[in-house]
């Protein structure tokens, strides 16, 4: 594989350099992460995925500078897709080899921790780099060669998702901010795969009690009559039919 540089991807304060794939190479992993990965988190919208790796290689031939949360969600991708390369991906004509491809994730896996620390001290949180986060605590805790601090990438997300106010997408106060319905939808979906995770990792890896009533926990309701905080997201068929890019 090919290497473009990003540098200066952080801002003015704080300078981080890292190597990304062409343009080609990711749209490849881009293909492979939605055709075989994306169903199984359901939190990102296909169409604005698409336009936000073309943007960040717009900025970059362009001599400008990528967003974070973009770049963030990229190296999440491309690690997600590299470790999941499989001999029926030959047909791709990227990696020699399903062995290489493996031993390539770790990198880009590493990577995106990485900048998602430094992301997370900062004020640059965006739904991006949420997402980003859910995928890389996914993929860096089957991976056998990246160290894999899921409890930590879980806090991680949920305290930018906070700071985004994905949990009050759908609280009356929220109206005010004309939430386009694409960005409120994906905000649903990401907000309750956090939740959901936090309850399984509370219930099973911590042995905790389950909160088994919804009403149990703060700011996480279901939209009920009367209006609630946040709804849940719509079905997969009225996701993909009903939301187009905008």
């Amino acid at each position: 594989m090919d290497y473009a540089s990003v540098s200066n991807i952080v801002g003015k304060a704080q300078t981080k350099r890292i190597l990304l794939p062409t343009l080609h190479e990711a749209k490849l992993l881009l293909d492979k992460y939605i055709d075989d990965i994306d169903f199984v988190h359901h939190i990102t919208h296909t169409p604005s995925l698409v336009a936000a790796v073309e943007e960040i290689y717009a900025s970059l031939s362009n001599s400008g500078q990528a967003k974070v949360g973009h770049v963030i969600l990229l190296l999440s991708i491309i690690g997600s897709a590299s470790y999941s390369w499989t001999e029926m991906d030959d047909k791709r004509d990227l990696f020699p080899s399903p062995a290489h491809a493996h031993i390539q994730s770790s990198f880009w896996i590493k990577a995106g921790q990485e900048l998602l620390d430094v992301v997370h001290r900062s004020t640059n949180s965006s739904i991006e780099a949420v997402q980003g986060a859910i995928i890389l605590a996914f993929v860096a805790v089957h991976h056998e060669d990246v160290p894999s601090p899921f409890n930590t990438m879980l806090s991680m997300a949920l305290q930018m998702a906070r700071n985004l106010g994905l949990h009050r997408l759908d609280h009356p106060s929220a109206a005010a901010d004309n939430v386009k319905p694409v960005y409120a939808e994906v905000g649903r979906r990401v907000w309750w795969y956090l939740v959901s995770s936090d309850w399984y990792v509370r219930k099973i890896l911590l042995r905790c009690q389950a909160l088994t009533d919804l009403q149990q926990v703060p700011c996480v309701q279901v939209r009920r009559p009367g209006g609630r905080d946040i709804s849940v997201p719509a079905t997969p068929n009225d996701y993909q039919e009903a939301f187009e890019p905008g």
